[in-house]
């Protein structure tokens, strides 16, 4: 059983994290919604897939975020704070935020085969 008093998470007997500000996952998400943002952008689609997208990055990126956190947990569970927290904790930000835009690329190539559109780019003008 998980125990949450604040920004405390205790995992009795010995695992107790306490949740910084910055390890919400925020950066992740904006990055993802940024790279969503352009590729809607750059490739053109139908209005449905860009909003689509659009819609499913918050999600898509909420999602990975707590799996990522998930992770830590179990990690420190079974190979201790250490390993948890100098090793998995950075290498899983970077990790879960590739499955984010895998997950998010898996979804845009399902919304094309469900409209049969063919990929095309948009002609961008610069001043």
């Amino acid at each position: 059983s998980v125990i949450v008093n604040g920004i405390e998470v205790f995992i009795p007997p010995d695992v107790t994290f306490s949740i910084g500000i910055n390890c919400g996952g925020a950066n992740s998400i904006l990055a993802l919604v940024t790279i969503v943002i352009l590729w809607t952008v750059i490739v053109k689609n139908k209005s449905f897939i860009t909003y689509g997208m659009l819609f499913l990055a918050l999600p898509v990126g909420f999602f990975t975020n707590v799996l990522r956190i998930v992770c830590i947990f179990i990690v420190a569970k079974t190979g201790g704070m250490d390993l948890a927290i100098r090793f998995w904790h950075n290498f899983a930000g970077y990790f879960f935020y590739i499955v984010s835009l895998t997950i998010m690329f898996l979804l845009w190539w399902l919304f094309l085969r469900t409209s049969k559109q063919t990929v095309g780019m948009r002609r961008l003008v610069l001043p």
